[in-house]
């Protein structure tokens, strides 16, 4: 028989309609009973090459990040010794020296004179300055030297890392609280440590001088010691920057 419209047998075109329906139920995903979907081509493995190269980029980056965990260690115990050492030079200033003594037996004798020549004649001005009190002063002094030691490391605890370390109990004696940063260190993070590592130690020994105490923290060859394994620090740090970044 025939097609009206294009003048092909009959038959012919319906057999090409069923088997067009049929391909498409194949290739269709959501057909239901007219076919099952072709199997998928299984994933592509990695090569040999490219396995090798992540696990070497692993071992690269453990690596690296235990360099620098062993680094922060050092940074906190450096930290540390020095504020000890802070601690220490504001104990010896809560002491009178030798010039703490003759500036308070000075004052003390200006203040006997002035009370005298008062009692004695009203003429003259009053003095309104306290009686002096060795006790009071010398602890304030060493107070506020401890206080502005605990503030100023207070205030850069976090400059090598997200979380930092922390300088331990109120005597800088209890353990370091330390965690490795998950991004590497910059240039300039460890140039302002060293730089503020070594601006306390030469405010700590300025003081000192001042009042004119000798430094207690000789004996333990304390200055060399900061010095040389600060230079270490920065040897180290500025290496493992340069292969971080």
């Amino acid at each position: 028989t025939l097609c009206p419209r294009c003048g092909r047998n009959a038959m012919e075109a319906a057999g090409r309609r069923i088997c067009l329906r049929g391909a498409l139920s194949i290739s269709t995903p959501g057909a239901r009973g007219r076919g099952r979907l072709p199997p998928s081509r299984p994933p592509s493995r990695p090569s040999s090459s490219s396995s090798a190269s992540s696990a070497e980029d692993d071992d690269d980056f453990r690596r690296l990040a235990a360099a620098q965990s062993s680094l922060l260690d050092e940074a906190s115990s450096l930290t540390r010794s020095l504020y000890r050492r802070c601690l220490r030079s504001a104990s010896v200033l809560s002491c009178a020296n030798e010039r703490d003594e003759s500036d308070f037996r000075e004052r003390e004798e200006a203040q006997r004179r002035g009370l005298e020549d008062f009692t004695s004649s009203s003429a003259g001005p009053i003095s309104m300055a306290p009686p002096v009190d060795r006790d009071n002063e010398l602890r304030s002094r060493g107070g506020y030297y401890r206080s502005f030691a605990r503030e100023n490391f207070d205030g850069h605890w976090d400059l090598l890392g997200e979380h930092g370390f922390h300088i331990g109990a109120e005597g800088g004696s209890g353990a370091a609280t330390t965690t490795m940063t998950p991004r590497p260190w910059r240039e300039e993070q460890v140039e302002q440590f060293a730089y503020l590592i070594r601006t306390g130690e030469e405010s700590r020994r300025y003081v000192l001088r001042d009042y004119g105490f000798a430094d207690p923290c000789t004996s333990d060859g304390w200055p060399a010691e900061l010095e040389d394994r600060l230079g270490r620090f920065v040897v180290r740090s500025s290496e493992l920057t340069r292969e971080s970044n």
